[in-house]
């Protein structure tokens, strides 16, 4: 006290964890009375989830791996193109064409690897466009949307 008036102290900010309590409270307030309340419902929603996540993940791992192997296939279809396409070059430069007994060969053999990779890449791109995790994220935002219903509410 300084000449019998008390200076006011300024507020010290509360911490870091309560602070955050204090912005979301209204929407944590509807949770922890569920919790408290039927704690078997948010265990059954906990399993749900993990359910939920379990074959999102198997989803997501089969596209991966069906990827992974589309794009070996086209890397080793690539190579064996090339490898086929030098040996017809090759034999292109050794063997006349009129004298040849089957030229369409030299054309066709190099041909059908790159096709069977142009092929493979097609569907390792179609593979790459599909999002992961989707049915989860629709989940938590219909989570969210009806924690907010009810911390309005």
């Amino acid at each position: 006290m300084i000449l019998g008036k008390a200076i006011a102290q300024p507020k010290s900010k509360p911490p870091v964890n309560q602070r955050f309590l204090y912005v979301f409270h209204p929407l944590f307030q509807p949770i922890i009375r569920l919790i408290t309340a039927r704690p078997e419902l948010v265990v059954d929603h906990a399993q749900a989830y993990a359910e939920l996540f379990s074959s999102e993940l198997g989803i997501a791992g089969e596209n991966w791996k069906r990827q992974l192997v589309l794009n070996g296939v086209a890397v080793f279809a690539l190579a064996v193109g090339v490898i086929f396409a030098g040996v017809a070059l090759l034999l292109w430069a050794m063997v006349p064409i009129a004298e040849s007994p089957a030229p369409w060969a030299l054309i066709a053999v190099p041909v059908t690897p790159f096709v069977l990779a142009i092929a493979c890449l097609f569907f390792a791109s179609r593979c790459a466009k599909a999002v992961p995790f989707v049915n989860i994220r629709r989940q938590l935002a219909a989570d969210m949307a009806m924690v907010r219903e009810a911390g309005s509410a």
